[in-house]
């Protein structure tokens, strides 16, 4: 096996559209990571008497027609149901102006072998042309393992391929959020390339135009969204000039740049395109024309996942897993294993550890012991009345937490003295309770702390969980259970640290939004996939 290769089908396109499960099949025995297409009716030619390689091949530009574009689309939409574990990109570089030679390809993954559906009766020529147009190993061979048509079906065939030339455009743009890019994704990039002539322009979404997007804390940065598209654009067609930038709403360069004149949107996308035809007729520009990609059937999606392929579900399915990657910390003992559960106000955070302590751990309560820190008695009451005074004494000779709450909350370095007097204290109860734990031979100890990460406590952890749901989702629990206005509840909110400083510390991201079950086969899955982990 190779972690890449190149497939080449020169076959009819209606033998390749018939065969296509073969291929893509085939091919994803050989190749574990990314897959080249390479489709062209009738490249690989019988050999004439010309010593000239490239005369005994027809590696030369092809018009662009309806046929391409479906066989295209085709390619794409069978790569999700036969071959979903390779990353799919289909060569478009050589559909454009006709009978000039095509330029040659750049692959990030330079392909271990080249997979073909006909007899190559020049190979070692034929190689020869290969490693000069698409950049191949030197130690490259050339499969031959797929189905042929026989020479009637092929001649007959080859000439019924007459479909009408496409019109293509100098200036072509689309947008999307192009997290985790998938065939959707790739499908209208590649409309966008295969129909331009000079330049692609493309949007990448980010800022508040995600702010509704489901999950958006676990949206790649834009950053690594520009370099896989420029990638993925660069390789299927490395003759246009391409300008990847990140768009902070609905219009981004389309109302700026004069030389667009075609736009390429999917079915969710075709009210932005209204917007910005709209807009740059105000502007006294040109009309954008526009075609429209449908969406791509989902034929792996659960119960609570959309039906079309999209970023959206393959964020859903992170949840549970192993997000960021664990780091070792030093002086840890390697049990019980301590998993710090963290969350922000209203995110279900409690209603997970009881899940997990369900499951079978055993639960720290962080909350619990911040009570038992303030104790007369205990050292955390002494250090509180010596800093805040005897005010702070209740009636009873304990502390008085409305009081103190008086004197802190309303004063950010009262408050982070307070922090810094307490949360020592909670951390050596906690150090305390897991001890015991361990002399009971606990094999996981979940640290339940919403300040897990402010108070600096995941380094007595292993890893680090959080629970998270979108901050309105919050503001409503907020305010259905503690009867407070929306403007508390935000504020309240507000003041913890965000969800996307939780999600870049943690280990394991869970989200509470959906149904009881849901968030139950999160837990499960994340409890499962714990136990792989565990010291043995």
């Amino acid at each position: 096996m190779s972690s890449s290769g190149l497939l080449i089908l020169s076959q009819p396109l209606s033998h390749v559209t018939r065969n296509l499960p073969h291929y893509l099949t085939e091919l994803s025995k050989l190749v574990t990571k990314t897959a080249y297409i390479h489709v062209q009716p009738g490249l690989i030619a019988t050999p004439c008497s010309s010593k000239d390689p490239s005369e005994l091949f027809n590696f030369i530009q092809e018009p662009l027609t309806l046929d391409v574009r479906r066989i295209v689309k085709d390619v794409y939409v069978s790569s999700v149901k036969f071959c979903q574990n390779l990353d799919v990109k289909v060569l478009v570089g050589h559909f454009g102006k006709p009978g000039i030679k095509y330029p040659k390809y750049c692959f990030f993954d330079p392909c271990g072998f080249v997979l073909v559906d006909s007899e190559v009766r020049e190979e070692e020529k034929f190689i020869e042309l290969l490693k000069e147009q698409f950049g191949i190993k030197d130690d490259c061979k050339i499969l031959q393992q797929l189905f042929e048509c026989d020479t009637e079906e092929k001649k007959l065939k080859l000439d019924d391929e007459t479909s009408e030339v496409i019109q293509q455009y100098g200036h072509t743009v689309l947008g999307g959020t192009f997290d985790r890019l998938h065939v959707g994704h790739k499908i209208l990039l590649t409309e966008g390339c295969i129909l331009g002539t000079s330049e692609l322009t493309v949007g990448v979404t980010d800022g508040q135009v995600n702010d509704k997007k489901t999950l958006r804390e676990l949206i790649e940065p834009v950053e690594e969204r520009v370099a896989v598209v420029k990638q993925f654009l660069t390789e299927i067609k490395p003759s246009l000039d391409y300008n990847v930038v990140p768009i902070y709403d609905v219009y981004g360069p389309t109302i700026t740049d004069q030389s667009m004149n075609f736009i390429v949107l999917s079915d969710e996308t075709r009210k932005g395109g209204a917007m910005v035809n709209e807009k740059r007729q105000d502007l006294g520009m040109n009309k954008l024309d526009e075609c429209v990609i449908e969406l791509v059937e989902d034929l792996q999606h659960s119960e609570y996942e959309e039906n079309k392929v999209s970023s959206s579900s393959l964020r859903k399915r992170l949840l549970g897993t192993l997000y960021n990657p664990i780091k070792e910390k030093d002086g840890l003992n390697t049990t019980p294993y301590i998993i710090g559960l963290t969350g922000g106000i209203a995110s279900g955070k409690s209603s997970v550890c009881k899940r997990l302590e369900l499951l079978g751990a055993k639960i720290v309560d962080c909350d619990k012991l911040g009570h038992k820190a303030y104790i007369k008695g205990s050292p955390g009451f002494d250090k509180l009345v010596k800093e805040f005074g005897e005010q702070v004494i209740g009636e009873n000779g304990e502390i008085d937490r409305k009081q103190l709450g008086k004197i802190v909350f309303g004063d950010k370095d009262c408050l982070q003295k307070l922090n810094s007097l307490i949360w020592p204290e909670i951390a050596n109860l906690a150090e305390q309770q897991i001890l015991e734990f361990k002399n009971d031979n606990c094999d996981v100890v979940i640290l339940d702390a919403a300040v897990l990460l402010e108070a600096n406590w995941d380094q007595m952890c292993h890893e680090v969980w959080t629970t998270i749901v979108p901050q309105q989702e919050a503001i409503k629990r907020i305010v259905e259970r503690n009867n407070l206005t929306g403007e508390q509840a935000e504020q309240r909110v507000k003041s913890q640290i965000s969800n996307s400083d939780r999600v870049n510390k943690a280990n394991v991201i869970l989200c509470t939004l959906w149904e009881y079950d849901y968030t139950q086969q999160q837990v499960e899955k994340a409890w499962q996939l714990l136990q792989d982990r565990l010291p043995k």
